[in-house]
């Protein structure tokens, strides 16, 4: 993303016995590029294995924004391989930029089915120390604080728990059609006089 060179590209060339099709002299890197991992692995079971089939994946899309993934809806992950589902790239003229695209690239992404490192990229980009790039190896071994969840997540988490909360009171509640309620059903069968 900051060479515009396809490594992917010339490691295979160099594989089949070519050469590099440019010299050092031409590579120029320019901006900023941000990676994240996203693998098939739970954080909150201290990165358990989560093979499975995914349901449903939406990727996101737009400028400077990369996904290398074989993920689409209803493939199988393996527990076979390294637990890789996707990575996403962003890149930006600075580092500020390039996060802002990771955290709308990373808040698009939907991958249902199985548990993924997904929640916890979310939290991370939007961390303060993260965005302030004073982060470390021992980041992740601390509680994130609860004011990293952005704002219109804990949004939707609430709205999402509410519907949940009512669907399971109303379930145990048995309720009259309303078709029965009218009597109708009744006064059909009386003979008439």
């Amino acid at each position: 993303m900051i060479s515009a060179v396809d490594l992917v590209r010339e490691q295979i060339r160099l594989a089949a016995g070519e050469t590099l099709s440019f010299s050092q002299a031409d590579v120029r890197l320019t901006g900023h590029a941000i990676s994240c991992r996203i693998t098939a692995q739970d954080p909150w079971r201290h990165y358990m294995p989560s093979p499975g089939t995914l349901r449903r994946v939406r990727l996101p899309t737009g400028h400077d924004v990369r996904v290398d993934t074989y993920a689409y809806s209803g493939c199988a992950v393996p527990a076979q391989y390294d637990p890789i589902v996707a990575k996403v790239i962003t890149w930006g003229h600075d580092r500020a930029e390039s996060m802002r695209r990771l955290q709308r690239a990373l808040g698009e992404i939907a991958l249902i089915g199985v548990a993924t490192t997904l929640p916890i990229q979310q939290l991370i980009a939007h961390h303060p120390e993260f965005l302030r790039a004073e982060y470390h190896t021992e980041s992740l071994r601390r509680d994130l604080p609860e004011d990293a969840l952005p704002e219109e997540v804990a949004r939707d988490l609430a709205v999402a728990a509410a519907i949940a909360y009512v669907r399971r009171s109303l379930a145990g509640q048995p309720s009259l059609p309303d078709r029965l309620r009218s009597g109708w059903h009744r006064t059909s069968r009386r003979l008439p006089e």
